[in-house]
């Protein structure tokens, strides 16, 4: 056998022997680990992390997390909700705006919406104006209809309940001046405990109202960016 013969065929066992100790890596690190986490860990180590695709880019084919699109977050909500809960709105926007940013959509500064909102008294049915004033290619709209943090006739019990519509916009530049057209909507319906309410007892009112807005702002962001499959496990 001659000289290239010979460094052809160590480099092969070389290459062999390393695609060996990859896989007996592979495996110990799989075996470690208990129930279901196996699969997901194959899964991973082969694919990547898996993603359950959001309502938003199944719908319209939008990838909002390329880097590609701006979306701003508005709230809108009822008067006799507003009178109840007058920072409702601006919690869900920078909720929103915040777990959007985390998966690196690029989204619009929320104090710079819930500044123009205090100025226009908020959004009455009609995005034109705020589509004027501040760049964006979306809008995200959560117009809520019903958001409680106390069970029905006993305000000592904690159950979460909000019902909103969510809809989209895309904003178009039509001869100098910009109008929203709408490109997607879906109704958001969320109770949380499902089963039985939480007393007062093992938690206050104000701890329980910040755990459902932080609860409702992920599943609203959710709608707009894919969620790891990993988080339901």
């Amino acid at each position: 056998m001659d000289n290239t013969a010979r460094t052809c065929a160590a480099g092969s066992s070389r290459r062999e022997w390393m695609r060996t100790a990859l896989g007996f890596s592979v495996l110990a690190a799989i075996g470690s680990a208990p129930g279901c986490s196996l699969f997901v860990m194959a899964g991973k180590m082969v694919q990547g992390d898996p993603k359950h695709t959001c309502r938003f880019k199944a719908m319209t084919g939008i990838d909002l997390t390329k880097g590609k699109h701006k979306i701003m977050v508005v709230c809108s909500t009822p008067a006799d909700l507003k009178q109840e809960n007058s920072s409702l709105e601006y919690d869900l926007i920078d909720g929103i705006t915040r777990r959007m940013k985390r998966r690196k959509v690029d989204a619009v500064d929320p104090k710079k919406i819930t500044k123009w909102l205090d100025d226009h008294g908020g959004i009455d049915g009609d995005l034109t104006d705020i589509s004027q004033d501040i760049e964006t290619n979306y809008i995200a709209w959560v117009n809520v209809h019903r958001f409680q943090t106390t069970e029905d006739n006993a305000p000592r019990l904690h159950r979460g309940r909000m019902l909103a519509e969510v809809s989209a916009f895309e904003v178009q530049d039509l001869g100098g001046r910009k109008f929203p057209s709408q490109i997607f909507t879906t109704e958001f319906n969320s109770t949380y405990p499902e089963h039985q309410p939480i007393s007062e007892n093992g938690r206050s009112a104000l701890v329980f109202q910040k755990e459902y807005l932080d609860r409702v702002s992920e599943m609203l962001g959710e709608i707009f960016f894919d969620k790891s499959l990993n988080d339901t496990l």
